[in-house]
C-alpha cells in the first residue's frame, strides 16, 4: 500500500551553507527551529492507488506559530483542536507499518521535518520504519513527464492531470486530496506508474506456471503481451516488463 502525506510547517529549516533543494539533518535541532509541523494529514491508498483512508491532524504545539495567514493554523485553532505530537505517533507508527511506500510533493522535506518531530521526542522506533519504506517525490518525478524546466508546482501537477485549476491550498489535508486526485488520475491514464506497489516488481518468469486452462503466455513476445492487456481491458501495464505482464493477465482471470 502507499501513504500520500503532506504537513503545514511554521516555516522552512535553515538552509545556511547547503547546495540548493538540500535538506539540513533531521538530528540538528537547531535547523528545525523555525521548521515545525502545525497540520499533518495523510491518505492511506491500495495497490491501484485508490482511497483507504484518509487522517488530517492538527498539532497542538507549545510555542508561538507565525505565517497564521499562510496556512490558516494559528494558536487558538492548535490549542483547541489540536492533538499532541507525542499522541499523535500512535496512529502514525500504526499507518508507518502499513505501507510499502510513501508519496509526497516534495517527499525529502516532508519526511525530514516529520523524522526532526520524531526525534525531538525521541520516537526513533518510527523513524527506523519510515527508513524501510521507498519514497517517492511527485515533484521530482513528474519533471520529465511534464517537460517542465524547474520542478512543477502542486498547483501545476493538479492542473496538468486534471485540466483545473486547484483551490484550498496551503492546507495540508487538501493538498493530500488534491495530490490523491491528480495521481489517480494519472496512474489510470499509465502516465504516472509505480511498478512495486502493485506488487509485480520481484516476478520471475520461471516462477510463472501456466496450465491446460490458461495460454502459455510465456511464448508471446513483449508487444504481443501488451496487446493482450489492451485487448481484455487492462490498464497500467506501458511500463511493466514481461514477467510482470504475465503476471498481471493470469491475475486478471480473463483467459480462462
Amino acid at each position: 500500500m502507499a501513504l500520500i502525506i503532506d504537513i503545514e510547517t511554521t516555516g522552512l529549516p535553515n538552509r545556511k551553507g547547503l547546495k540548493f533543494g538540500e535538506n539540513p539533518s533531521y538530528l540538528d535541532n537547531t535547523k528545525y527551529d523555525n521548521c515545525r509541523i502545525v497540520q499533518i494529514s495523510y491518505m492511506l491508498c491500495d495497490n491501484t492507488l485508490e482511497k483507504i483512508q484518509l487522517n488530517d491532524n492538527i498539532i497542538k504545539v507549545d510555542f508561538n506559530i507565525p505565517n497564521s495567514n499562510f496556512h490558516g493554523i494559528s494558536n487558538q485553532i492548535s490549542i483547541n483542536l489540536g492533538i499532541e505530537f507525542n499522541l499523535f505517533c500512535d496512529d502514525l507508527k500504526n499507518i508507518i507499518n502499513k505501507c510499502s511506500h510513501i508519496i509526497s510533493h516534495n517527499v525529502d522535506f516532508d519526511i525530514n521535518v516529520i523524522k526532526n518531530e520524531l526525534y525531538r521526542i525521541n520516537k526513533n522506533d518510527i523513524i527506523d520504519e519510515i527508513n524501510k519504506k521507498k519514497l517517492i517525490c511527485t515533484m521530482k518525478e513528474m519533471k520529465n513527464i511534464m517537460n517542465c524546466y524547474k520542478y512543477p508546482s502542486l498547483k501545476e501537477l493538479y492542473k496538468y492531470a486534471t485540466k483545473k485549476d486547484i483551490t484550498n491550498e496551503h492546507n495540508s489535508k487538501h493538498d493530500v486530496i488534491n495530490l490523491h486526485e491528480a495521481l489517480l488520475l494519472l496512474y489510470q491514464n499509465n502516465i504516472f506508474i509505480i511498478n512495486d506497489i502493485i506488487n509485480y516488481d520481484k516476478i520471475e518468469i520461471n516462477n510463472i506456471k501456466s496450465n491446460e486452462n490458461i495460454l502459455d503466455l510465456n511464448k508471446l513476445k513483449l508487444i504481443q503481451l501488451k496487446s493482450k492487456c489492451k485487448e481484455y481491458g487492462l490498464t497500467c501495464y506501458s511500463r511493466l516488463n514481461k514477467g510482470q505482464l504475465i503476471k498481471l493477465l493470469n491475475d486478471s482471470n480473463k483467459l480462462l
